[in-house]
């Protein structure tokens, strides 16, 4: 993963990873016995990017899509950021720390196994939806799960063949709640806990224990009896119930885009001895050829790696010979392109005036060729396809990350034979470039 830049370059992302602000964006809830835990109303894209957030004081922080500041709520049954302040105050400052050994972000739409390799789907035993392992087919409507995140972090499960929402009921887990019961019910509330690259496990917020796979007479049933996630039944492993997907309407944020990645590949050298009997100018050419791997990578916020068939729609950005500035190329569509790699040989000839170098002195000249990598962030809106082959509405997202644009600078170390000097010839420009130097 790409470390977290300081605050004072990051990127200004909404930390719930869509444009479309939470509910009570734009205004303080009223302080009342009503006010519940308010969920991020569809498209809420990315899910719920999970930060470590604590109210130290550091610059506001606000969002790229409408300028509005994190403010900390503190209101009945509402603990936590939301996005809705216009102005700076005393309660917008927050510290960003590094959380992605922990954060999650969870697709809208999930498939869920456990340990035995089996999905969880409904199955209704005595008018009862419970929750079992069963299910081999992943295709399968009723293994889906569509999860709606709240504000604290917890998330709601509906399955959307029965049309009810999880429910912790004597530790058993039942889809039986509707909506308005859910949002206000601990018992319906669930906290993902990280455990590995596709691997969570659910704690129920109402007894604080983990949902495991158990058989108690009711067999390979979901039930919140686990202390610790060192019981293997406990382990969840999550998929997105997609079967593909069509991205489109991608826009760059030129403005936020950041080099990484920067590796010297290259060293030359050029020496030239001044036979003459006076003090001169010498000039030194250097010439190297080596050979480049360079890639591209399409990447989102999903903390589970997955294997979806992805149409994109886009233009890749690239460096237009002889500039430094990044130019996004001709909308064209592509396929599976998520990590693309290719070779190409990198040659490069330049020469350097070296002065003043002392009768039978030689000049020399040691070139180092680095490469670098840039980020570029990119907002998209993406149709999803259903594993029965129905089109979900599209969704606008804004975390989308590219990176590629292969950028190269050289940088000499020139010697008179009495003096040595360094010199960034170039900065982080295209191959073309370098040649001309």
């Amino acid at each position: 993963m790409i470390p977290t830049p300081p605050l004072s370059s990051a990127p200004k992302t909404s930390i719930f990873g869509s444009t479309t602000a939470p509910p009570g964006a734009g205004f303080v809830p009223a302080v009342t016995p009503t006010t519940r835990p308010r969920p991020l109303k569809p498209p809420y894209a990315s899910g719920w990017p999970r930060l470590n957030l604590a109210s130290w004081s550091l610059e506001p922080r606000s969002a790229a899509a409408d300028g509005l500041c994190l403010n900390r709520l503190n209101r009945v049954g509402i603990h936590g950021y939301a996005a809705f302040a216009a102005t700076p105050d005393l309660w917008t400052p927050v510290e960003v720390a590094d959380a992605w050994e922990t954060a999650l972000t969870i697709p809208r739409h999930i498939l869920i196994r456990g340990d035995n390799g089996l999905y969880l789907h409904t199955a209704n035993i005595r008018n009862i939806e419970w929750l079992k392992f069963h299910g081999s087919d992943h295709g399968n409507l009723y293994g889906i799960s569509e999860v709606t995140p709240l504000i604290d972090g917890s998330l709601l499960l509906l399955n959307p063949q029965v049309q009810r929402f999880w429910r912790n009921s004597t530790n058993w887990i039942w889809a039986d709640a509707i909506r308005n019961t859910a949002l206000i019910d601990t018992r319906c509330h669930f906290e993902p806990v990280r455990l590995g690259a596709s691997l969570l496990a659910l704690r129920s917020k109402f007894n604080n224990r983990f949902c495991k796979r158990l058989s108690d007479y009711w067999t390979d049933s979901l039930n919140a009896a686990s202390d610790t996630t060192s019981d293997v039944t406990t382990h969840l492993r999550v998929s997105e119930a997609t079967k593909s997907k069509h991205v489109f309407d991608v826009q760059y944020l030129l403005g936020l885009a950041s080099t990484t990645d920067q590796n010297p590949i290259a060293v030359a050298f050029g020496s030239v001895v001044n036979n003459s009997s006076f003090q001169t100018d010498v000039t030194v050419t250097v010439t190297q050829t080596t050979d480049v791997s360079t890639s591209y990578t399409f990447s989102n916020s999903f903390s589970f790696s997955q294997s979806i068939s992805t149409e994109f729609r886009a233009g890749i950005p690239f460096l237009a010979e002889g500039k430094v500035e990044v130019e996004i190329g001709f909308e064209q569509s592509f396929s599976n392109e998520w990590n693309t790699t290719s070779t190409r040989r990198l040659e490069f000839a330049t020469s350097y005036l070296v002065k003043d170098v002392p009768p039978g002195a030689e000049a020399s000249v040691r070139v180092i060729c680095s490469t670098a990598r840039m980020r570029i962030p990119f907002t998209y809106r993406s149709r999803d396809t259903a594993p029965n082959d129905t089109d979900r509405p599209s969704q606008l997202f804004i975390d989308g990350i590219f990176e590629g644009v292969d950028a190269y600078k050289t940088e000499a170390i020139i010697s008179n034979g009495s003096r040595t000097t360094v010199l960034s010839t170039t900065p982080f420009s295209t191959l073309s470039s370098l040649a001309s130097t």
